[in-house]
């Protein structure tokens, strides 16, 4: 089975040292938007530089796909406090 690697990437970069075996892609993908929604569930000062996102790369390290998170400010109305 093929080997995949997480890297997170916020204002740092953290990169997986470990990896995963996984049978395919498609399944490198739904870990990777499970490993997302994680972090933004236990870390979720990670997105204090207004995103996130997990570069997942295949066992040669080649980068095959991203899947990020960001915030839009705009065009959200403001509401204030009566």
């Amino acid at each position: 089975m093929p080997r995949y690697y997480f890297d997170l990437i916020d204002q740092s970069h953290v990169p997986d040292q470990i990896g995963v075996e996984l049978p395919n892609e498609q399944q490198a993908r739904v870990e990777a938007s499970r490993f997302l929604g994680e972090v933004l569930q236990y870390e979720p000062d990670r997105m204090t530089a207004g995103s996130l996102r997990v570069d997942v790369s295949s066992e040669q390290r080649t980068k095959l796909f991203s899947i990020a998170v960001s915030e839009d400010h705009q065009g959200v109305p403001t509401t204030k406090a009566c």
